[in-house]
């Protein structure tokens, strides 16, 4: 978990609401920023950089087509909340508790856990991460499920791991879920 202050150009709460803005949707309090490249999610507000964490995407390259294993780029916003309560590590299956934790699975073939909490985004721009897409393909973040969540595999926060997803350490996805309510914007760049 990072609180240290981070140097970044001062103006991206501005520019992330100019974004939001050309889409009809009005910023809140705190806009969730995720950089693909940086591999890190920042939370911002009219202030600055509130928090910044770690962040796992997709080991494919980002992408808003489904079954592409890509993180989806653009505007999106928090529409749905899931582990209330949780302990750290709880495994979620179709976003409900399983009573297991991510250390009783055999994850040594790679196949990861939805752990600790889930924010399943929306995506917010028609044909790019909603809907179908220009070439008739479905391209839309909420149907795909694409989530911020908890990472089975915290060893490998910090790089590009997940297979679409964004995921965090629990402790960190615990702090951001407390944070967020649904509707705040999530933008997530190359």
């Amino acid at each position: 978990m990072e609180h240290v202050p981070e140097r970044l150009q001062p103006n991206l709460w501005q520019q992330l609401v100019r974004r939001l803005r050309a889409l009809g949707v009005a910023a809140g309090k705190l806009i969730v920023h995720i950089s693909i490249g940086e591999q890190r999610l920042r939370v911002v507000t009219a202030d600055g950089i509130l928090r910044y964490y770690a962040a796992s995407t997709g080991k494919n390259r980002p992408s808003c087509v489904e079954g592409s294993h890509g993180t989806p780029t653009g505007c999106h916003a928090i529409v749905e909340k899931y582990g209330d309560g949780l302990p750290s590590g709880a495994v979620l299956v179709a976003r409900k508790p399983t009573g297991k934790f991510f250390w009783d699975y055999d994850n040594s073939k790679g196949h990861g856990c939805v752990v600790t909490r889930i924010l399943r985004l929306g995506g917010l721009e028609d044909g790019i991460n909603r809907g179908i897409d220009g070439l008739g393909r479905n391209c839309d973040s909420f149907a795909r499920y694409i989530y911020i969540h908890g990472s089975c595999f915290e060893e490998k926060v910090g790089t590009p791991h997940s297979g679409g997803c964004v995921t965090l350490y629990s402790d960190d996805i615990i702090e951001l879920y407390e944070l967020c309510e649904p509707g705040t914007a999530v933008v997530i760049d190359q």
